[in-house]
């Protein structure tokens, strides 16, 4: 399946939003990439075509658990209508499958969670299949820190490596491609980098929240008197650097 068919899926779990006030971190372009297992720098090619096909609609919003609005993403009546199609034709496949007891067994997707151990959703079903045709379930890595004591060695180090990435609550664009890179190297799947990542963010999200209010803070009061001087930006610029908030976000905090 293309990134653009698993995008419409993912969207699809997230329709009749339309009026919401607050909308799930899920429609998100982080959001997204995470639901289909894909990197985020991928994600605006891939809502880009999505929009110009008419499929989606983007628009600026408030998102639970972030501090400014962020740009969202939903499926439009025809996104909705030909991703239920890419469902049931998706659904209807026939793969092949590892029962509980080891063997396999030709089954389509739809009926997959009926001889495995676990409840899968349709998209990591799909994400897991491998070049066989085969699902053996999916491995759940780093439940809690118990499980990442049991890290191999190259696991250690990408662990260690994402909490320096992460320490200030971001991952900028070239701090993205070193982790990709490194992924490489260390033979480590997109799915064992969402885990470790997943965790580390929720312990990293409320220090990038802070570091955020701090700056907003500041810029409020720059522009009290409705404008912002050359040395007033100065100031702004340096703290910006200070705390880590990268130019792309730059935009989104101050025009909220």
């Amino acid at each position: 399946m293309t990134l653009q068919e698993k995008a419409m899926l993912h969207l699809l779990d997230f329709r009749n939003l339309e009026d919401c006030f607050e909308f799930p971190p899920g429609v998100t372009q982080k959001g997204i990439a995470t639901g289909i297992g894909a990197q985020r720098k991928h994600m605006p090619r891939v809502l880009k075509k999505l929009q110009d096909k008419e499929f989606v609609i983007e628009k600026r919003a408030r998102v639970k658990e972030s501090s400014q609005r962020m740009k969202v993403y939903i499926l439009t009546w025809n996104g909705i209508s030909k991703a239920q199609e890419i469902k049931k034709f998706v659904e209807n496949e026939e793969i092949n499958v590892r029962e509980k007891n080891g063997n396999l067994i030709a089954a389509k997707i739809l009926d997959v969670n009926n001889y495995v151990e676990g409840n899968f959703t349709l998209l990591e079903i799909i994400n897991h299949i491998s070049p066989e045709g085969v699902f053996e379930g999916i491995s759940e890595e780093l439940e809690d820190d118990e499980d990442r004591k049991k890290m191999p060695p190259k696991h250690e180090i990408y662990w260690h490596t994402l909490l320096q990435v992460w320490k200030d609550g971001r991952a900028s664009v070239e701090e993205e491609e070193i982790l990709e890179e490194l992924r490489n190297i260390l033979d480590i799947s997109d799915r064992q980098h969402l885990k470790m990542q997943e965790k580390i963010i929720k312990y990293a999200f409320p220090l990038r929240k802070k570091l955020l209010e701090i700056y907003s803070a500041a810029y409020e009061q720059a522009l009290k008197d409705k404008q912002i001087t050359e040395d007033e930006r100065a100031i702004l610029e340096v703290l910006r650097e200070k705390l880590g908030i990268g130019e792309d976000e730059l935009d989104e905090l101050e025009s909220e």
